[in-house]
């Protein structure tokens, strides 16, 4: 057996639990202790699980450690659906999401079911499903259409209502046109439209958004200020102003910095961030410059001495490089200019 192998199996010196370690248990991560005590963090959850200690949970920033579990009493289970999970937790002390699946488990409804129970509607109504739209049976009963249909759907009752009759002569429209505008020329319900629709197999036209008119004093702006200026002036969003001047073919106003003809001339000698920190200006504003002028940027490479040079390819650039004290990248950046092997 060979020394790594006997090394391997010996049993590790059972460390001696002091009150002060016992005492830093629980105070922060396994491992953080683990360190701070220099065994291995194994050693360190064994014992404080031992000692029925808690864990604490990773550190976030800007985030509080979990809380504690919850030993759920009937107590505590009666105040489930009683208010809102949040709410219990806060009283309990605990996450909101322990008192949420503890809930669900229970099969306890939450309070805003409790809040909002479902719609009572009369069962003369209940009848008219179908005869009446939801919308006409809604303004009756004082629901919302929505609440209307969820009730009609939880009944098992399916939707077969339509308002009028499609004339033969819209289906020559069908796929065509948007099943709202044949709905309003002909005086019948989009569901007539669209239930006409699908039995002859035709599929239904994309919405297309109508794109936003603009003011003509809006419209005189493009390309001459920025779109969030003119946005902020027209009390529009910044999209519709950017959508409507590529609909119209204007370029966006360039309000870039000039750079001057100290920073021109420095292009591809000093490196974009040295150039942008040197006149008080941003990295991308040098770099737009420096591409626009087709100038290859500047890894700020210092210049290599002929010694250097005749070493390349001999060793490693790592090897040349604690050697001479040259950087790795601008050996590798002369080497590949010399084709030298690595």
């Amino acid at each position: 057996m060979n020394q790594l192998a006997v090394e391997h199996n010996k049993t590790p010196k059972a460390f001696a639990w002091l009150p002060e370690h016992i005492a830093m248990l629980g105070t922060d991560t396994d491992k953080a202790v683990a360190a701070k005590l220099g065994i291995s963090k194994s050693a360190v959850f064994r014992k404080r699980s031992e000692l029925n200690i808690p864990g604490r949970a990773f550190a976030y920033v800007g985030k509080a450690p979990r809380l504690p579990k919850v030993k759920w009493t009937p107590e505590k289970i009666a105040l489930l659906g009683t208010d809102t999970d949040k709410a219990i937790a806060k009283v309990l002390g605990a996450e909101t999401i322990s008192v949420t699946l503890k809930r669900r488990a229970l099969k306890i409804p939450s309070h805003s079911s409790v809040i909002c129970p479902p719609a009572e509607i009369p069962q003369h109504l209940v009848d008219q499903f179908n005869v009446m739209s939801d919308g006409e049976i809604a303004a009756l009963t004082g629901y919302s259409q929505a609440t209307v249909s969820k009730h009609r759907r939880n009944m098992g009752i399916a939707t077969t209502y339509t308002q009028g009759t499609l004339p033969e002569e819209a289906n020559a429209l069908l796929g065509k046109s948007i099943d709202s505008e044949i709905a309003k020329k002909y005086g019948v319900s989009v569901q007539c439209v669209n239930s006409r629709r699908r039995k002859l197999g035709i599929a239904a036209t994309p919405r297309q958004a109508k794109p936003q008119e603009l003011p003509e004093g809006v419209i005189s702006k493009l390309g001459k200020q920025s779109d969030q200026e003119i946005a902020l002036e027209a009390g529009l969003p910044a999209y519709v102003i950017t959508k409507a001047r590529r609909a119209a073919g204007i370029h966006a106003v360039d309000k870039t910095t000039p750079l001057p003809d100290e920073a021109i001339a420095l292009l591809g000698i000093k490196p974009d961030l040295a150039i942008a920190k040197q006149f008080g200006i941003s990295v991308p504003i040098v770099r737009r410059k420096r591409l626009s002028l087709n100038i290859e940027c500047s890894q700020n490479r210092q210049p290599m001495t002929p010694e250097i040079l005749a070493l390349i390819g001999t060793m490693s650039d790592s090897e040349l490089s604690r050697k001479t004290g040259a950087s790795t990248s601008n050996i590798a950046y002369h080497r590949q200019k010399l084709a030298a092997p690595k």
